[in-house]
């Protein structure tokens, strides 16, 4: 009797399993990292959301709610934080081929190719990033870094108060030139 009563409490947790492994859905569920955290992309769970954050407003964030930035000399849709700047700076990335939508925002949501083959996430053409110094979702500590790390407005628009690019090397706090 208690073999009985004992394979019966278990039950609902071997069929609660066996229906999370047999989803069916061919997206890849996204794992994470620790330089470079993966957001898995499905149907029907957006990528990118809108959140309001201290000191910056609402802004675009991750499906966890983590602060995205871009880099204002990435040009033609294309990285330039690699290196030493991509440990401080970790893009947002996406693994599988679902489609990609933003929950909150007008804009398009899309994926370019780093150079060692990782899908980074964009929005309106501009790669996106983390910043290693926002350690909880709350933060956005990273906006207006060394003048060209930035938030991205939950109007999908472009930061209006981002200043053109420098084109002079700049030396990031940790010594690290990008």
């Amino acid at each position: 009797m208690r073999r009985t009563l004992a394979a019966l409490a278990l039950l609902p947790a071997v069929v609660a399993l066996a229906a999370c492994g047999s989803s069916g859905s061919s997206s890849s569920s996204g794992g994470s990292s620790t330089s470079s955290q993966s957001s898995g992309a499905t149907a029907t769970s957006p990528v990118l959301g809108v959140a309001s954050k201290a000191n910056v407003g609402r802004i675009l964030v991750d499906a966890q709610g983590r602060t995205l930035y871009h880099y204002t000399p990435d040009r033609n849709g294309k990285s330039m934080c690699t290196g030493a700047c991509s440990i401080e700076w970790p893009p947002a990335t996406v693994k599988g081929s679902a489609p990609l939508t933003a929950a909150g925002a007008k804009g398009t949501v899309a994926t370019t190719t780093r150079a060692d083959g990782t899908k980074q996430l964009s929005f309106d053409g501009m790669p996106l990033y983390r910043f290693s110094q926002d350690a909880t979702k709350a933060d956005a500590k990273g906006q207006g870094d060394e003048h060209i790390w930035f938030v991205i407005p939950a109007k999908g628009a472009k930061t209006a108060s981002a200043p053109a690019p420098s084109t002079t090397t700049t030396t990031s706090r940790s010594g690290y030139s990008y």
